[in-house]
């Protein structure tokens, strides 16, 4: 355990807070890539309404400036990585989804049912010696190699649209395979996730999102956002550009902004 997440884990005692758990992305790749994985981020929450507090908290323990942010999450930025505490967003859907279909619904994780894959869904202790699935079906999707959405792909699409590309990111990253329930309501409902028609999807994030995509897997990125019916919401520059005209898919491109409009 490093140094300040002990701190941070003190700090939480001393003042009767509850568990701080390390979530998402550092639990995701240990499961998969073992030892050998890599960070910048450390994603921190506490499963409870006090992750605000212990943000505060450790800002003044570890003497590092702290950031809140509009979407209600906050980090704290050190040298060489960067804390970040959960936003605590809660989603009523998918909270009713599982207390309707999962036998083992428990209040303490709505936060986690409110991801967005269950592969991201996992949590580990700051030692990282124990890991916890809060859905019972991220470790299995993680073994089967898909993504996943925890509860339907309308409400967790329709929670966060911005969650489609970066479920093509993800599949770049990891070679995993897009759950067809995704793919398909991507299809059925490809405008709610173009900028022109929804504003929680902007132009910037589709352009960094697909660009590092493509970095990751260029052919593989290419295919999904045609599968998905996604090809012509992205704008054409950054990497991406230079990813389609090197490949000769211009055409491609264009001839979608046309049929996606359908």
């Amino acid at each position: 355990m490093i140094p300040e997440l002990q701190i941070i884990k003190n700090i939480a005692k001393t003042y009767s807070l509850s568990e701080p758990r390390i979530v998402g992305g550092i639990p995701r790749d240990m499961i998969i890539d073992g030892k050998s994985f890599k960070y910048k981020d450390i994603d921190i929450t506490t499963n409870s309404e006090d992750i605000l507090r212990l943000a505060v908290l450790s800002s003044r323990g570890l003497g590092l400036s702290l950031k809140i942010f509009p979407d209600g999450h906050s980090t704290i930025f050190h040298k060489d990585f960067s804390f970040d505490f959960s936003s605590r967003f809660i989603s009523n859907a998918a909270n009713d989804y599982m207390k309707s279909n999962f036998s083992e619904y428990n209040e303490k994780y709505s936060e986690s049912y409110s991801r967005d894959f269950t592969i991201n869904s996992l949590e580990a202790d700051f030692s990282l010696s124990d890991i916890y699935d809060p859905t019972n079906m991220g470790l299995k999707d993680i073994e089967e190699r898909i993504i996943r959405p925890i509860t339907t792909a309308e409400i967790c699409l329709s929670d966060d649209p911005r969650r489609a590309y970066r479920a093509i990111k993800m599949a770049s990253k990891y070679n995993f395979k897009i759950d067809n329930e995704i793919i398909d309501f991507s299809r059925n409902n490809h405008k709610i996730f173009s900028p022109a028609y929804s504003q929680e999807v902007r132009p910037q994030y589709i352009s960094a999102t697909i660009s590092a995509s493509i970095d990751l897997d260029g052919r593989r990125t290419f295919e999904n956002l045609i599968r998905m019916k996604l090809l012509s919401a992205v704008p054409l520059s950054g990497d991406f550009k230079d990813w389609v005209i090197k490949n000769r898919m211009l055409d491609t491109y264009f001839k979608s902004i046309d049929t996606e409009q359908i």
